[in-house]
């Protein structure tokens, strides 16, 4: 998948372009999409080493409040995840039911978040009388 064509497709260039950190200038005329997609690629790995990762301490102590030396713990990742998504306006929305398929596959395919709009007027006109159904 070609994730330069599926950003500007879907209106997730325009967000992309706010993230200086991801960003690598203007496309190279010279470089083909895929080894753009490596090089942003490679980058953002860079990023993930250098703002995601890190080291810590934990410190054990007894019931009464003293340090437990040489104690062994075990630690158990519960998720490893990093939500990376946007919004899903375009849902159902497309006329064309081949490129609707695609449009879910793709967002499927690159991103495992999404987020629905909620507006409140929408949902309450006039206070007091919300529209739940």
């Amino acid at each position: 998948m070609n994730r330069r064509f599926f950003l500007k497709t879907t209106g997730l260039a325009a967000t992309a372009a706010h993230l200086p950190c991801l960003c690598l200038g203007a496309e190279d005329s010279s470089s083909t999409p895929k080894a753009a997609d490596e090089e942003l690629l490679a980058r953002a790995r860079e990023l993930i080493n250098q703002y995601r990762q890190g080291g810590g301490a934990i410190r054990l102590h007894s019931i009464n409040g003293q340090p437990l030396a040489g104690a062994r713990i075990k630690l158990e990742q519960q998720r490893h995840d990093f939500l990376f998504g946007c919004n899903f306006f375009r849902f159902a929305r497309v006329k064309d039911p081949q490129n609707e398929e695609t449009y879910r596959r793709r967002f499927a395919d690159l991103l495992n978040y999404a987020t629905l709009g909620f507006y409140w007027p929408m949902y309450e006109g006039q206070k007091g009388h919300p529209q739940y159904e």
